[in-house]
């Protein structure tokens, strides 16, 4: 027992850490949640305001409190990013056998010592497996990039044998290149085309007996096979670094895209919630704010189920770190206020153009000319006894209607009004229409992060097109 508040208090960092982590994950979703609690208990329990919101602080915190415990251990290095882990670990296992087949010969090399000095960098990045970054996503950009440059830095270290085995791979890297949308493939297809040609014609037999023991090259002019060996290498690693940059950028475009999203949703939510406690703190009928969560609800779920729809279409074998997870939510928020949104501009439109309507016929009023005076003088006396005839014979009504009439402001229907389930039920339809909107608006955000993920897929030797010899 004596040891256990220092026990304990080496527990808080680590599950302060796990909260931490697991808030990341839950926090786009909280405003939403709270606000949707609040309302239902305002209306469920027909109490003021201010007794809603502390029965929903009361369920909220404790509940983030343990969500936040529970999501924690699935956002580690291991859990957070399966798929990204497991090419990672075979990756790496690949580049430790490779650093290992270099021999003492090829360790002195600055190839060799690059690539260890980018393993020790992958292994210090690797001692956090609890840090934000990895739930964030930029801890698996930063270690593929670190892993590329390992890997490119290798190529120059390689063996003359094992260069020429990695010679005979690099079709891999001329697909790729071939079906992407690169700038400068053509460039990029010509060094490796090049550089792969050098390889394939080396004496592998002779470059290894001649850096080995160091034995002078026989050629009379002309720069010696090793030389020659080592451009072409140097020029596939540049290649490769090409090709990996690109496909690095586009990843990390998808992982801030994802970060942005979730930050503004959540954002919104907030601003979303202090509306609603606006509205409940005027003390409006509870039936009036059922009809407006009606509006919300409807509105949220065409555009929820809308969304899934639209991704069903879309390419779902890239990797895209949780950014369609993101515009659920996102999407799901911002169709529940244009739901309610929709619903009180269509049942305003009809007074605001009888307003604008009236503003313009208000601006054409005939004015006398000073000729048609005389005109006007000359024939009153005329319809003087016309008039006595005729005054007789006029009805209450037909004097009241030839009476001009001033300007008549339009009556905008009052928010009880709208907001009544009973007197007009197809706004429920018009909020399910409305619901649908926020696609039409957000599809920039959308189409940008379709656009990484078809130049990601772009660069899969599978998506090669055939060879136009465009060079």
């Amino acid at each position: 027992m004596r040891n256990f508040p220092s026990w304990l208090a080496r527990q808080v960092p680590a599950l302060a850490s796990v909260m931490l982590r697991g808030f990341i994950v839950l926090a786009p979703a909280i405003p939403m949640t709270a606000a949707a609690l609040t309302v239902i208990l305002y209306v469920a329990l027909n109490e003021p305001a201010w007794a809603a919101f502390v029965y929903t602080s009361a369920a909220i915190l404790p509940g983030v409190a343990i969500g936040s415990v529970l999501v924690g251990p699935f956002t580690t290095f291991e859990r957070a990013n399966r798929t990204t882990y497991g090419g990672f670990q075979v990756s790496y296992t690949a580049l430790q056998n490779r650093l290992a087949s270099i021999p003492p010969t090829g360790q002195a090399s600055v190839g060799y010592k690059n690539a260890s000095a980018y393993r020790d960098a992958l292994v210090t990045q690797m001692m956090y497996p609890r840090s934000t970054r990895w739930i964030l996503g930029v801890g698996y950009i930063n270690l593929l990039r670190t892993l590329h440059r390992a890997e490119e830095s290798l190529i120059t270290a390689d063996w003359p044998d094992e260069a020429l085995k990695q010679a005979q791979r690099e079709q891999r890297d001329e697909l790729s290149i071939k079906g992407s949308t690169i700038p400068g493939r053509s460039d990029l297809l010509k060094k490796l085309r090049t550089a792969v040609g050098v390889l394939r014609a080396t004496d592998v037999a002779k470059a290894n007996t001649q850096l080995s023991s160091n034995e002078p090259d026989d050629q009379a002019t002309g720069r010696s096979t090793l030389q020659k060996l080592a451009d072409a290498q140097i020029t596939v690693a540049e290649v490769r670094r090409a090709l990996n940059e690109y496909r690095d950028s586009r990843w990390d475009g998808l992982v801030r895209a994802r970060n942005a999203l979730n930050a503004r949703t959540f954002i919104t939510g907030l601003v979303a919630y202090a509306l609603v406690a606006v509205v409940l703190l005027e003390e409006v009928d509870s039936a009036k704010i059922a009809a407006g969560a009606v509006y919300c609800g409807v509105g949220a779920i065409a555009g929820f189920f809308n969304r899934v729809f639209a991704d069903q279409r879309t390419e779902r074998t890239i990797e895209d770190y949780g950014l369609s997870t993101a515009r659920l939510f996102r999407t799901a928020l911002f169709s529940a206020l244009a739901g309610v949104g929709g619903v009180v501009i269509i049942a305003m439109l009809p007074a605001a153009l009888n307003d604008l309507a009236g503003d313009d016929s208000a601006t054409s009023v005939a004015v006398p000319s000073p000729t048609g005076a005389t005109n006007a003088n000359a024939a009153s006396d005329d319809a003087t006894a016309t008039d006595e005839t005729t005054a007789a014979e006029e009805t209450p009504a037909a004097r009241e209607a030839s009476v001009p009439s001033a300007s008549v402001d339009p009556t905008y229907p009052s928010l009880s009004s709208i907001f009544d389930l009973g007197a007009n039920p197809f706004r429920i339809a018009l909020a399910a229409i409305f619901g649908l909107t926020p696609e039409l608006l957000l599809v920039i955000i959308r189409q940008q992060g379709e656009q990484l993920k078809a130049q990601l897929k772009s660069t899969e030797p599978g998506e090669a097109e055939p060879d136009t010899d465009e060079d």
